[in-house]
């Protein structure tokens, strides 16, 4: 909590609370107020570290589920096979139930020329609303629009897993190579 009030790398922070600032003593309180109530400290920070990338989760009233750590072993093992074969020509990657953006990024961030096209597809308009703003920190001359300057395309669908009426559009003019996807934990019932 104070590392990111202060904006500082934990290592510099010392190790009493005094060193505060009196301008910034509110904010801390309320951080601490609204972890005490129970609310995630990824969603008062707004923000969870996911393979090293910071990526939004909570913007305003807008939220997406947490992404899990566990998550990031679907990446190792996604990355160990592109790398074990470095003659694929660059593909489609399209990440369903996409939330926070973090699979689909992380992937085209870390393996950007496996890939010329990444789609995410979430029925959430709040998950949509979020990749595109982690894609626009995280994927450089991506913005809001989808126009972007390098040669790797990226596109957000908002629309159910079983109903890809838009991305018809995509399949006609790409096959698709990857399809990831990690939903949420169900409950039995």
């Amino acid at each position: 909590i104070i590392e990111t009030v202060l904006d500082e790398n934990k290592m510099s922070i010392p190790h009493e609370f005094d060193f505060v600032p009196e301008s910034l003593k509110g904010q801390v309180e309320k951080i601490l107020q609204q972890r005490l109530r129970g609310e995630p400290l990824n969603y008062v920070l707004k923000m969870r570290e996911f393979y090293s990338y910071n990526f939004t989760v909570k913007d305003g009233d807008k939220k997406v589920l947490i992404p899990r750590s566990e998550t990031e072993t679907l990446i190792d093992l996604i990355i160990e096979y592109y790398q074990s074969h470095p003659h694929l020509s660059p593909s489609t990657l399209i990440d369903l139930g996409c939330g926070s953006g973090c699979i689909l990024l992380t992937l085209l961030k870390t393996l950007n020329k496996n890939f010329q096209l990444g789609i995410g597809v979430d029925q959430s308009l709040d998950a949509i609303h979020i990749s595109k703003i982690n894609a626009k920190n995280l994927i450089q001359d991506y913005n809001n629009d989808s126009n972007n300057k390098s040669n790797l395309k990226l596109r957000f669908i908002h629309d159910s897993w079983s109903n890809f009426k838009r991305f018809e559009m995509y399949k006609n003019k790409t096959t698709l190579d990857l399809i990831v996807s990690n939903p949420p934990y169900v409950e039995s019932s």
